[in-house]
């Protein structure tokens, strides 16, 4: 298929065969797939994905290129961990 859609594919995966399927799906992607996946893993994040979305309480708060997000010497990580509080802070402010 043209477009894989995933689910935390490596969830309960151990290391080695975590690292298999990173380059499994680089590979795809590398020959035109488009794979949208979902992940809590950001180191994860931060290696496969181009392009990133980052969902709180079932919305997207966020959304651009990796660049974007490591913009400034950040890494997914500490972006992530930004985004989610300052949302977390306007959610509760406006309740």
């Amino acid at each position: 298929p043209d477009l894989l859609i995933l689910d935390e594919p490596t969830a309960g995966v151990d290391v080695e065969q975590r690292h298999d399927l990173w380059e499994y799906l680089k590979q795809l992607n590398e020959s035109g797939k488009t794979i949208i996946l979902t992940s809590h893993y950001l180191e994860e994040i931060q290696y496969l994905c181009n392009d990133i979305a980052v969902i709180n309480h079932g919305r997207i708060v966020a959304e651009g290129s990796k660049a974007e997000f490591m913009k400034d010497g950040k890494s997914i990580e500490q972006r992530y961990l930004e985004i989610i509080r300052q949302d977390d802070k306007s959610a509760t402010a406006t309740a």
